[in-house]
């Protein structure tokens, strides 16, 4: 739902809600599949984006999200350099998420969506690949679609 959702470029507050649950969701599954790192970083990407949807996601806070998410899930990695993709993913995504360019968003979704593929094909969580899948190709759409409009810079 949030893939087609974030595609068709309906407000910003509405995909951080639904992104939450989804994020929630794929965290628990994160758990039963054995990546512990997948897990902590889904949890903290719940809080990133209820900051983000109150507006209190300033530079103090994106710091200290990046800082705690890094630590706990290098802590606790038990799948090697799987376990690396989503922390990048993630501290991309803290870093960009207050974008005011469209397209920016829209690469941001493809590239962070692109290395959480990676791991989730690593762990055989299908469904979250198939999700993966659909949020790389509806953004990636999205974008093509925008920069043939010129809606936006390429």
């Amino acid at each position: 739902l949030q893939t087609g959702l974030t595609a068709n470029n309906i407000n910003k507050k509405q995909i951080l809600l639904l992104q939450t649950i989804q994020i929630f969701m794929m965290g628990i599954g994160c758990l039963f599949l054995g990546s512990i790192p997948a897990a902590i970083i889904n949890g903290f990407s719940c809080v990133r984006n209820m900051l983000a949807y109150h507006d209190k996601l300033n530079r103090n806070s994106k710091m200290v999200l990046i800082a705690l998410c890094t630590s706990c899930s290098l802590t606790f990695n038990n799948i090697g350099i799987w376990g690396i993709f989503p922390i990048i993913s993630s501290i991309l995504f803290v870093i960009f998420i207050d974008t005011k360019d469209v397209s920016k968003f829209k690469q941001l979704e493809i590239v962070s969506t692109s290395l959480w593929l990676a791991h989730d094909i690593h762990i055989l969580a299908y469904s979250a690949v198939v999700f993966d899948i659909l949020t790389i190709v509806t953004n990636a759409v999205a974008f093509t679609q925008l920069k043939q409009n010129k809606l936006i810079k390429a």
